[in-house]
């Protein structure tokens, strides 16, 4: 299965971090590096990452998603990496290169300046899982088999609105 979810290379990156700040092995750095760049460049395999339009991060998809469908849980992954990249971010005295973190600045900033202006509803603010576009007004096709109270039409999912909220906290946190 070649399927990759930003929340994998997110808890890496966390993890490599938390190991940092404990045994100041600047390895474990480089490592979260590799894998912050491995996402902020776009050098995923097996599927298109970044919107061709927008500079945003496309949402996490299952390979055995319904067409049309939305795996709700999915949808929180892409808050899960912008969170530990501002851990990584603000890492101090390793040799995380300014150009490294100019660049993780700037896909987060991309990502919220993107999603605040194109991917909310005007009256609400509330956004869905294309960051580029207001929430989907349609009805939603659970992808479980397990009857779900929310799926309905004019849902906008609350695991969207998380990574959103996620996302503008992170770019809060870097002014």
């Amino acid at each position: 299965d070649n399927t990759s979810y930003t929340s994998n290379e997110g808890y890496m990156i966390g993890a490599a971090v938390a190991l940092y700040n404990v045994t100041k092995d600047s390895t474990k750095i480089g490592s979260a590096c590799s894998f912050a760049n491995y996402v902020s460049k776009g050098t995923y395999t097996g599927r298109q990452v970044w919107d061709t339009q927008y500079p945003v991060l496309l949402p996490d998809i299952n390979s055995n998603t319904v067409v049309g469908s939305v795996d709700r849980s999915i949808l929180m992954y892409r808050g899960i990496f912008f969170r530990y990249l501002v851990d990584l971010i603000g890492v101090t005295n390793t040799n995380i290169s300014a150009a490294n973190k100019d660049l993780y600045k700037i896909t987060i900033t991309n990502n919220a300046e993107t999603l605040w202006t194109y991917g909310q509803m005007p009256d609400n603010k509330l956004c869905g899982s294309q960051w580029y576009e207001p929430p989907y007004k349609g009805e939603y096709v659970s992808t479980t088999s397990l009857s779900d109270p929310y799926i309905s039409k004019e849902v906008i999912p609350l695991e969207a609105q998380i990574a959103g909220a996620f996302l503008f906290e992170m770019k809060a946190l870097l002014n």
